[in-house]
C-alpha cells in the first residue's frame, strides 16, 4: 500500500532502522537517530541498485516519487542516445549492407562526415559504437574468409 504524507511526517524511530515501503522500488528508512532518508532500489543489467533521493523534509513524498519515475529513463536515455546517434550519423552512409560487406574505408565515410560539421566528440563516440557493434558480430559469427 502506496505511503501517505501523514505516515512519512509521524513516522518515529525505534531500535533499528525502518523502512517504509511506498511501492515500486520506493522507500523511506528512518533510523535510530530520527533521519529520514529517501532510497529507490532497481536493477540494471541483471544487479540490484539502490539510489539515494534525498532526506525527508527537505525532500517530500511527491518529489521522491518524482524522482524515481524520472530515474529509470536515465538508463533508457543512454541507450536511446546511441541508437539514434547511429540512426542519423553511421546508417545513411552504410546502409543497410550486411557487416561483413563493410570495409575500413566505409566507416571512414561515416567518422569523416561527423568531422566535417565539427562534431569531433561525437565522431570518437560514434567510432566506438561502431566498433563495439563489430566486435559483438564477429564474436556472434566470425566472419567469411
Amino acid at each position: 500500500m502506496p505511503l501517505i504524507d501523514t505516515a512519512v511526517r509521524n513516522a518515529k524511530p525505534g531500535v533499528k532502522p525502518a523502512k517504509l515501503f511506498d511501492g515500486r522500488g520506493l522507500f523511506l528508512i528512518v533510523t535510530p537517530t530520527g533521519g529520514k532518508w529517501w532510497r529507490f532500489r532497481y536493477s540494471f543489467d541483471g544487479k540490484e541498485k539502490l539510489l539515494a533521493l534525498g532526506t525527508y523534509p527537505d525532500v517530500s513524498l511527491a518529489s521522491a516519487r518524482k524522482r524515481r519515475d524520472e530515474a529509470p529513463s536515465l538508463a533508457d536515455t543512454m541507450k536511446e542516445k546511441i541508437i539514434r546517434r547511429l540512426e542519423v550519423d553511421a546508417f545513411p552512409v552504410i546502409g543497410n549492407r550486411p557487416i561483413a560487406s563493410l570495409a575500413a574505408a566505409d566507416l571512414i565515410r561515416v567518422i569523416e562526415r561527423i568531422e566535417q560539421r565539427g562534431s569531433v566528440d561525437i565522431a570518437r563516440r560514434v567510432h566506438n559504437y561502431i566498433g563495439r557493434v563489430f566486435r559483438c558480430a564477429d564474436w556472434v559469427t566470425p566472419r567469411m574468409k
